[in-house]
């Protein structure tokens, strides 16, 4: 099957899936980038579909404006009440105005979850979690510790992030290290609503140099009913420091203007 026609399969199902009556909600969350330490109950499986918007870029005169657009589907498992684990499918799509628009399939991941601590019964709730992806020409390692708690109809949320990424896999085998800081908190408003803020901090490590750290920030709001949960995530990037910048303005040459999520889950 050539990299289009799956890319069109994978588009299709993502289709039939959002379009798929009857399913129960699962394992809903109220931020779009940061992660909470619930997992799924052993045996329960979900549907996830994701979707990355990034926005503005530093170009070469004439390419116009940079959209690119990162799509996953996700399949969770709950293998033991606390130990969760999820296969992925990654596509992208590129958009300038010089090289037009391409899409193509970019790999698959893999991940497991360990929820050690419960947000609600205990202090905090704690979970670990490990990514591992694999592409044509690059390789990534992702690890997470997730902390957060439940306050009654109010959640905080924190991730540290760290991420290896080899790119150009056997050619030059570019190694980057990444890392970032995720902060979130959401209220309940009312049974089937969150609206919270999520506050980011990424940064890139390449040939040995800082490119610099750029920070995030903007509204989430999560949408949950019998059928199915969704959430919507927007953050403008506000500035960033490190790097070759000399104080806090935007980055526009290794980050973008704005990224925005959404996110749709669904029972199996």
């Amino acid at each position: 099957m050539s990299r289009r026609n799956a890319l069109s399969a994978l588009s299709t199902l993502t289709a039939l899936a959002t379009l798929s009556p009857g399913l129960a909600t699962a394992n809903d969350r109220a931020f779009a980038y940061t992660y909470e330490s619930a997992t799924l109950p052993e045996g329960a499986k979900e549907l996830e579909v994701w979707t990355t918007g990034r926005y503005g870029r530093e170009l070469p005169a004439g390419d116009g404006d940079f959209r690119r657009y990162d799509q996953r589907l996700e399949v969770e498992v709950g293998l033991t009440d606390r130990l969760m684990g999820a296969f992925y499918v990654n596509a992208e799509t590129v958009h300038t105005r010089n090289t037009g628009t391409g899409s193509v399939l970019t790999g698959v991941s893999a991940e497991l979850k360990y929820r050690h601590l419960d947000a609600a019964a205990d202090a905090v709730g704690l979970a670990s979690y490990l990514e591992l992806t694999g592409g044509p020409d690059e390789g990534e390692v992702e690890a997470k510790l997730i902390v957060d708690k439940q306050l009654g109809g109010a959640l905080v949320a924190a991730n540290l992030v760290l991420e290896e990424e080899i790119e150009d896999l056997g050619g030059e085998n570019e190694l980057e290290h990444k890392f970032e800081l995720d902060l979130g908190g959401a209220f309940e408003l009312g049974e089937h609503v969150t609206l919270g803020l999520e506050l980011r901090g990424a940064g890139v490590v390449a040939e040995g140099e800082l490119e610099g750290i750029a920070i995030y920030a903007g509204p989430a709001l999560g949408v949950r009913s019998k059928a199915a949960w969704m959430v919507l995530g927007v953050t403008p990037q506000l500035g960033s420091f490190g790097g070759e910048s000399s104080g806090f303005e935007r980055d526009l040459v290794h980050n973008e203007k704005a990224q925005g999520r959404l996110l749709v889950g669904f029972d199996l």
